[in-house]
Parts: C-alpha cells; structure tokens; sequence
C-alpha cells in the first residue's frame, strides 16, 4: 500500500482547544497518513481554530484544512468538512479522541478487500481506572439481524468508520436537523440502498474519550433523536 491514503480526516470540534492537538498528533502518527486532514470548527468561544492552526507542521506536505462556522452542531460541521474534502474516502474522528498509529492502515487494508460500503472496528473506551474494549465486532456477529441489533445496543461508532465520499453525498450527508445521533442516521441511509455491504472486524484501534463539553454529548437528546430516525 502507498505511504499515503487517498482519505481525508474528518474533524468536527467544538471548544476543544485543550484537545485538539493531541487528537491531531495521533493522526500525525499514522503509519499509513491520509492525504488530507479537515477541521471544522463549529462556533467554538475558545482558541480551537487557532491551536488546530497551529499543528500544520505536524502534517507538511499533506494538507491541513481549517475552517470556522457559526455554531451549527456536530451534523452540519461533518457536512462542512466532507464539502471541503477532495479525497475519495472519509474517516471520522472528533476533536477530543485519538487514533492508535495502524488504524488508518488498516481500515484501508479491509475497506479494499471487500470493496465495502462502509467498515469500522472496535474501540478503547477511556474511562477513569483505564481503557475498556468496546466489542463492536462481537455485538455485530452475534446479531441475528444487524439493523435490529444497531438500535438495540450500537456497534458503529464515528471514530472507527471509513466510507466513500461519493456515497456520503449520494445520500445528502449528515442529517443536520438532528441534533444528535447525525451518525447513526447516515450508517442507515448509506446501507439501506441496494447492494451496500459492510463489516466490523475486531481490532481496537481508536480510544474515545466521553468529554462532558465535547461536540457529540447530550445522551437523553440523542436517545430521542434515535427514535425520531426509528
């Protein structure tokens, strides 16, 4: 495989000054890089523009995009930031997680050896006494009907996933009316259409960090979004 993936990284933060440079140095560490990375702030009243900014050494020659928006929610900045991708892929992290250094690499490696409509995997979940394995692969292989099983306890969480750009805007992206659950959405609205397939496979390659400020919080709002999109 090339030393450079045809991906861009999707960002979108929210006040996340104290954590965006350690998320965007754990891209930085990838063994595979993408060729691109974009942040989007959404109307953030700290200095998260400007410390993203600042990391576009971590990057040369590859592209760091950053670019600022009125407070719109988590749906309408990821749309913002696949608007100003060029690449053929997108993978997704928010602004206050971080990826381990294979996991781009090999997201790619299964993404092309299926031909998948969408892949993820497993993840670290960061908690106080240390980081827990989130078995997204498990709960994936133990559904007997995978749409069933996506409700009922979740196994495709943002950090983790690859997907085409051209599928994304074939089905008109994010859903920024939601304010949460934007992702969940789309996974559905991408793997409805005919012919889609997609796989988890079982390595933890992201660690997620539950940030009480971050830009996907608000778990009663996104349990009601859930059952708006039911």
């Amino acid at each position: 495989m090339a030393d450079t993936a045809p991906g861009s990284v999707i960002i979108p933060a929210y006040n996340s000054a104290a954590t965006i440079r350690g998320t965007l140095e754990s891209v930085a560490r990838q063994t595979l890089q993408p060729a691109e990375i974009v942040v989007v702030d959404d109307g953030s009243v700290d200095d998260t523009h400007i410390v993203a900014g600042k990391c576009e050494d971590l990057f040369a020659p590859k592209t760091l995009i950053v670019v600022r928006q009125e407070n719109a929610g988590a749906g309408a900045a990821r749309n913002r930031a696949i608007a100003e991708a060029t690449q053929e892929y997108l993978a997704f992290i928010d602004a206050d997680d971080e990826w381990l250094p294979e996991k781009l690499a090999r997201s790619m490696d299964v993404m092309t050896s299926g031909d998948y409509t969408l892949i993820a995997h497993d993840f670290y979940q960061i908690t106080n006494t240390g980081d827990v394995q989130v078995e997204c692969a498990r709960r994936f292989n133990a559904a007997t009907n995978p749409f069933i099983a996506l409700y009922q306890k979740g196994f495709i969480p943002s950090i983790t996933v690859v997907i085409r750009r051209a599928d994304a805007l074939a089905v008109g992206g994010f859903d920024d009316s939601l304010r949460n659950a934007q992702d969940f959405e789309l996974w559905l609205a991408l793997l409805s259409r005919p012919g889609s397939t997609f796989t988890i496979f079982d390595e933890p390659l992201a660690r997620y960090s539950n940030n009480p400020v971050g830009i996907m919080t608000f778990t009663d709002r996104r349990l009601r979004c859930v059952t708006e999109i039911a």
